[in-house]
C-alpha cells in the first residue's frame, strides 16, 4: 500500500508549489509591468522604498519560479497591471 501510494504526497506537494507559485510569479510580473508604465521605476526599487521587509520575499518567489521554470500567466499579469493602472490614474487625478 505505501509502495503503490508513497508518491502521491509529495507529488500532490509539488502540484500546490507550482500552483502557488505561478499565482504569486504572475501578480509580481502584473507589478512590475505597472511600475515600469505607470511608475517610471523598477518594481524593486519601489519594494526596496515603500515595502522593504518584501524585498526577501520577492527575492525568494524570484528563485523559485526560475527553479520551477514557471512562466507567468499573460492574462493575469495584464488583468493585474490594468487594475493597479487604473489605480494609479485615480491617486494621480485626487494629487494624493
Amino acid at each position: 500500500m505505501i509502495e503503490q501510494y508513497g508518491g502521491l504526497l509529495p507529488e500532490m506537494l509539488d502540484k500546490l508549489e507550482r500552483t502557488i507559485a505561478a499565482d504569486a510569479w504572475s501578480l509580481w510580473t502584473g507589478f512590475c509591468a505597472f511600475c515600469n508604465e505607470c511608475v517610471g521605476v523598477a518594481a524593486e526599487k519601489v519594494i526596496a522604498v515603500a515595502l522593504e521587509p518584501a524585498v526577501e520575499r520577492v527575492e525568494s518567489l524570484k528563485a523559485r519560479a526560475e527553479r520551477l521554470g514557471l512562466e507567468a500567466n499573460p492574462e493575469s499579469v495584464e488583468e493585474i497591471r490594468e487594475g493597479l493602472a487604473e489605480s494609479w490614474r485615480v491617486v494621480e487625478e485626487r494629487g494624493v
